[in-house]
């Protein structure tokens, strides 16, 4: 069986969780499984990638079982829970903001926070000064796609 380009990047970013949270394999887990459910989600609402059956199965079950049952989900869930409400609401945000031209610049910006989430992980795992050494490569790693980029992803741009 031959390894596809998606299962290269999987396996590529689960080396980037795993550095990121200085090799908590909980948290880098959790990372996983949370962008996972988030980028179906979007798939599923902005319709630019068809999911199948399994995959949003798969969505249900992480985000029912496998999250909560995550060791480093359990004893961080105060912290996370709230940034993860917020990145929530700045998804919603986005998608009402990104209706209008004008409102772009700043949906980009809203979709991008998800980050924070990584980011916080990584501090919960290795503290101030290690957040300080990996935020910015988390930040460019994660935020691939450029303003431009997404501007130029709508019809009317």
């Amino acid at each position: 069986m031959t390894r596809s380009r998606d299962d290269d990047i999987r396996a590529s970013e689960r080396e980037l969780y795993l550095k990121w949270t200085r090799g908590n394999r909980d948290a880098a887990v959790f990372i996983e499984q949370f962008f996972y459910a988030c980028h179906l989600w979007d798939d599923l609402v902005d319709g630019d990638k068809i999911r199948d059956v399994e995959e949003i199965n798969m969505a249900f079950w992480v985000l029912m079982v496998s999250i909560p049952e995550n060791p480093f989900y359990r004893r961080h869930f105060a912290e996370l829970q709230p940034l993860i409400v917020a990145a929530i609401n700045d998804w919603h945000t986005a998608n009402t903001l990104e209706q209008e031209p004008a409102g772009r610049d700043i949906a980009y910006t809203l979709r991008c926070s998800i980050i924070t989430i990584i980011s916080h992980c990584a501090y919960l795992c290795g503290g101030h000064d290690w957040l300080r050494e990996v935020g910015p490569e988390i930040r460019r790693i994660g935020q691939r796609e450029t303003l431009q980029e997404y501007k130029e992803g709508f019809n009317d741009a």
